[in-house]
This record gives structure tokens, C-alpha cells and sequence, in this order.
């Protein structure tokens, strides 16, 4: 008897295991956490069947239902779209939606502050038993910065003991960019910078930003790298909430030597005094008059004797 009981347990537990290991359920939900306002988003859920069969995929934003697929209902009405604001679906013929057994994926574009919330996807089983399942994942819409930071105010050549003063402004973004410097990849100390300002612009629910920074510092030996006679100025403008949202621009400032300067100006001091000498030496000058006064002289008697021949004949 207690034989027979046991096994008869057991088939009710493999039953049950079974009926469990093919029963409708969501294997994938793709929600992006984060996603730019210039941009178009996929979102997708993945589902098994088991042994059910699919009456529909319904997505919702904050709870608010905005697309259903439905299979068993005529073409025309399988697709089902819904106004909720923030969302907007992506219009033919860019393949707005791709739904069928195993998942269901829908484009949206046109995003907005708006945009922002919890994304559902619910897909439900057909009759007798109607089974439901769900999930929800959370995305934050941001203006992330297209264009690399702008450094102004910098000249090509500085000498040991100049002051170095630049600017850097990061393209608008929202959340607004964090600015920093370095110096030959090196972080700028902090009191190298100046206090940072920031401009606002505000256009479809966002406020963006564009910050400015400016570095100010004196040039000395020590700063240079490998290369002792340029130095690399790096601007970088990164959102801290997006860690791969990085811009950077560099600018390279030449710094001549010691050897370099001081060739320069031996350079300089002979030029200079070669073109001295030979305009302001009265000695050169007298012998110059006399040869052209010379010359003046011989070209008259060469012209007289000329006129004469040609009389005589």
C-alpha cells in the first residue's frame, strides 16, 4: 500500500513539474535605462508559450496602455495603438513593431522629458485559463552632448614663465557635463581652474547646459613631459550619470628651449647688425657717392664724344 502511494505522489509531482516547466512566462524584458532625446529606442519583451496559446502582448507606460497585439483578431485589428503622452511610436516605413510568438518589439522616436517612465510589457495566454504575466523596467530620457568641448583663448607659443590662459565649454547637455583639465594627461590641480559658468537653455521640458571653465597657470620647467618643448592641453566633458558619455578635445602649445631661444636671437643680433653696419658707416657711404658720381661722369664724356663723330661725318 505504501508502495503504491509513493508512486502515485510521485506522478502527481512530475505532473505538476511539468505543467510548470511549460507554462507561459517572460524570459526577457529590454527597457533601456537611459536614452537620448535625439535618438529612436527599441523596446522588446521575449516570452515562451508553453502550452498556451497567445491572446495578446499589451505595453504600457506608467500603467497607461499605448500598443496591444492580438493575433487572433482580424488583420486590421491585430495592431492596436492608444495616445499616451510621451509616446510615440515610429511611423512606416521604419518597421515600428515586429511582434509574433516569442516576442514583441516596438520602435519609439520623437522622445520628450515626457518620455520618461516605467515601461510594462503583459503578455497573456488564450482561453480556457487566460494566464498572465508581466514586467516593468524603468527609463530615464537625457539630452546626452553631440559635439566635443570648444578651447578658445590660447596662443601657439609661450616662453618658460608665461602665464597659459585658455577656456574650455562643453557642448549643451542635460544632465549638465562635468569640465576638467589636464595638462600632458595629468588632472589640473584645483587651483589652477577657475570657478566654472554655466549657461541655460530651455526648449521641450529640458533645461540644457553648457558649462565653461578656465585654466590659468604659469609655464615652468618642471611641467613638461617627454617632449620638452610642447606641452598638451586636454579638455574633458563627461556626464556623470552616463559613464561612456565622454568628450574631449586637445590643443598642443609650443614652448621653445633655452638652445632654441638663444640661437634665435644670435640670429636676430646678426642680421640686425650686418643691416646696421652697412647702412649707418659714413665710410661706406662716401665711397658709394664717389663711385656714383664716377660713373655719372664717364657715361657724359662717352655721350659728348659720340655727338662729335657723328658732326665730323
Amino acid at each position: 500500500m505504501n508502495e503504491i502511494l509513493k508512486k502515485y505522489l510521485n506522478f502527481i509531482v512530475c505532473l505538476l513539474l511539468s505543467e510548470f516547466s511549460v507554462a507561459l512566462h517572460l524570459t526577457a524584458i529590454a527597457v533601456p535605462t537611459i536614452a537620448d532625446v535625439r535618438d529612436s529606442i527599441s523596446i522588446s519583451c521575449s516570452y515562451n508559450l508553453g502550452s498556451d496559446k497567445l491572446h495578446s502582448v499589451k505595453w504600457y507606460k506608467d500603467d497607461r496602455e499605448f500598443f496591444r497585439y492580438a493575433p487572433n483578431m482580424e488583420h486590421e485589428q491585430s495592431i492596436m495603438t492608444f495616445p499616451v503622452n510621451g509616446v510615440h511610436l515610429t511611423k512606416e516605413p521604419y518597421d515600428p513593431y515586429d511582434c509574433g510568438k516569442t516576442k514583441c518589439r516596438v520602435t519609439l522616436d520623437n522622445l520628450s522629458v515626457r518620455s520618461s517612465g516605467a515601461y510594462k510589457c503583459e503578455v497573456s495566454g488564450d482561453a480556457p485559463a487566460f494566464p498572465l504575466v508581466y514586467e516593468a523596467s524603468n527609463m530615464t530620457v537625457i539630452a546626452l552632448p553631440r559635439q566635443d568641448p570648444v578651447i578658445s583663448g590660447l596662443g601657439y607659443r609661450y616662453e618658460i614663465g608665461e602665464f597659459v590662459v585658455a577656456n574650455c565649454t562643453s557642448d549643451i547637455s542635460f544632465p549638465p557635463a562635468v569640465v576638467n583639465w589636464y595638462i600632458n594627461d595629468m588632472k589640473v590641480p584645483n587651483d589652477w581652474v577657475q570657478a566654472q559658468r554655466e549657461q541655460i537653455t530651455e526648449t521641450d521640458g529640458f533645461r540644457l547646459y553648457s558649462r565653461s571653465v578656465e585654466l590659468r597657470f604659469r609655464l615652468y620647467k618642471n611641467i613638461f613631459g617627454e617632449n620638452n618643448s610642447r606641452v598638451k592641453l586636454k579638455c574633458v566633458a563627461h556626464i556623470r550619470e552616463v559613464p561612456k558619455a565622454i568628450k574631449e578635445s586637445v590643443a598642443t602649445i609650443h614652448v621653445p628651449s633655452m638652445d632654441e631661444l638663444t640661437n634665435q636671437k644670435l640670429i636676430t643680433w646678426r642680421s640686425g647688425g650686418a643691416a646696421s653696419s652697412k647702412s649707418n658707416n659714413p665710410i661706406v657711404t662716401f665711397l658709394f657717392l664717389i663711385l656714383s658720381i664716377f660713373l655719372s661722369s664717364s657715361s657724359l664724356l662717352i655721350s659728348r664724344q659720340s655727338l662729335l663723330r657723328t658732326s665730323n661725318l
